[in-house]
């Protein structure tokens, strides 16, 4: 294998790859490689640089990784997994040259093309000068503060009739209004990238192509902003990253101030799905930093860390590693924190595949159900073999960890079967024996047909207090008789 581009020391020179020598805050060396024929731009560190410079075609992959170890002066070497997963990454992108690597690059590229299927448009920086010079004031100082402030406006009205919003929203899980709300998804996220490609523009940015993409069960906008990255400001680079939010939001404060407005109820129930999509489902979504959306790139820049997922990842599998096979790798320890976001994003990427699936069947019913299931297989299949093949090469090679395999995967398996039936026991209720003591029995003292009772079922009653009014025909003619009696009396009585 070979490098293509010319991939040398002197690197420099290419004029279709370069190599710029850069410095993080904490004084570690590291290098951007781009690559101006595709518009791309990666990250890569001292011993990664050694590791690709050693893959001259003649040497095996271990020597490359040993000639490295021996060229580079860092303390830290890449490992053997450390070195498949970068030979595995310049395979997919490109940046080797021989039969296996377009092999590989091809297969990638069709297992991506399961879960991201794009088609690109609009291609240059001509054509976005309109639409720049519209909105591009939205993305000054100025415009910024008056969003805020509207934004804190749109709320209030929100929390002060927010019983009335509650019900224009509640339209949204009826059958009716999912039509409406894909409508509304669809044309925010055109919104969301246009946001993205005007700011980009506004800062002296140079913007790709842009074009429309099938996420795995939906159509979204995409814009290519890769150039972002040679911008030196990071604060405009982040806001960049966030500037489709920024966007949406705006939208959402707008459609408050309509639905607050509005009359009819179809208006209602739009706006109300306008601002409810563009604010929590903005936020919920793209402001994550568990996917690799907006929330992620802008959180990678900030933290200086581009490869944030796959660094969560490889300490995810590390941290596998060690609870599951007890394997211990002195030279490739991961901080907690690292390992709780890889941790994370698996359990958050599980969470939105069960939700894509739950709502495809509840959308488009079996069919749906089979299509996103089937998806979501042939996109983890790949995944789960690597994974499998490599679990089964270090069982081969420590045989007696299996036996820790068995015990850590039986005690989890226990500890979620115990958690599963107490969250069952206690939706159903315990078992128990109700005695009832009639401590404090209630009688008339005489009977009688009720006329009105004064209470209800399981009301708590005081003393003397009046609980049902009884009418006994008895007792009103003794009554009557004794006051006749009585007003004879006085008729008789000398004044």
């Amino acid at each position: 294998m070979k490098l293509a581009s010319m991939y040398s020391r002197d690197v420099l020179n290419c004029p279709a790859l370069s190599l710029i020598p850069k410095s993080s805050p904490d004084a570690v060396a590291w290098f951007r490689l781009e690559d101006d024929l595709r518009g791309r731009f990666h990250r890569i560190g001292l011993a990664e640089y050694e590791f690709l410079l050693a893959l001259d075609g003649v040497r095996t992959v271990e020597q490359a990784r040993e000639q490295a170890a021996t060229t580079s002066n860092q303390k830290h070497t890449l490992t053997p997994e450390q070195s498949e997963s970068l030979l595995h990454w310049s395979m997919s992108e490109s940046l080797i040259a021989g039969q296996d690597a377009s092999q590989h690059a091809s297969s990638s590229r069709s297992q991506s093309s399961l879960s991201w299927i794009k088609l690109p448009l609009v291609s240059g920086n001509a054509q976005w000068y309109l639409p720049t010079s519209m909105i591009g004031w939205l993305f000054d100082w100025r415009s910024v503060v008056a969003v805020i402030v509207s934004w804190v406006i749109a709320l209030s009205i929100v929390i002060l009739d927010h019983e009335r919003f509650a019900n224009d929203v509640a339209t949204i899980l009826e059958p009716s209004g999912w039509i409406r709300f894909a409508c509304v998804w669809l044309v925010l996220k055109i919104v969301h990238e246009l946001g993205h490609l005007v700011c980009c523009r506004r800062f002296g940015g140079r913007v790709g192509e842009a074009g429309i993409a099938w996420m795995l069960v939906a159509p979204v906008a995409y814009v290519d902003l890769t150039d972002l990255y040679r911008m030196k400001s990071r604060s405009h680079r982040v806001f960049i990253c966030l500037a489709g939010i920024y966007v949406e939001m705006i939208v959402a404060g707008v459609s408050v101030f309509f639905w607050s407005q509005s009359l009819s109820p179809w208006c209602n129930h739009l706006f109300a799905t306008i601002a409810i999509t563009a604010s929590v489902g903005s936020l919920l979504f793209n402001l994550n930093p568990l996917m690799k959306l907006d929330g992620y790139h802008a959180l990678c820049d900030w933290i200086g860390r581009p490869h944030l997922a796959s660094d969560g990842a490889r300490a995810m599998n590390g941290f596998a590693s060690r609870v599951f096979l007890g394997k211990i790798n002195n030279r490739n320890t991961a901080s907690f924190r690292l390992t709780a976001y890889g941790i994370a994003a698996f359990a958050y990427r599980i969470a939105i595949t069960l939700g894509l699936v739950a709502g495809s069947y509840a959308m488009y019913g079996r069919v749906g159900f089979v299509v996103v299931g089937l998806l979501s297989v042939l996109i983890s299949f790949p995944v789960a073999i690597r994974n499998t093949s490599r679990i089964l090469i270090e069982l081969r090679a420590r045989p007696a960890s299996a036996i820790r395999l068995l015990f850590v995967s039986s005690c989890l398996l226990g500890i979620a079967g115990t958690v599963s039936k107490l969250r069952d026991r206690w939706q159903s209720g315990w078992c128990g024996i109700v005695e009832y003591s009639d401590d404090s029995p209630v009688r008339c003292v005489s009977s009688g047909k009720a006329v009105r009772v004064l209470i209800e079922s399981g009301q708590q009653v005081e003393k003397d207090d009046v609980i049902v009014e009884l009418e006994n025909l008895l007792i009103v003619a003794q009554r009557s008789k004794a006051e006749s009696g009585l007003a004879a009396g006085r008729a008789r009585r000398p004044s």
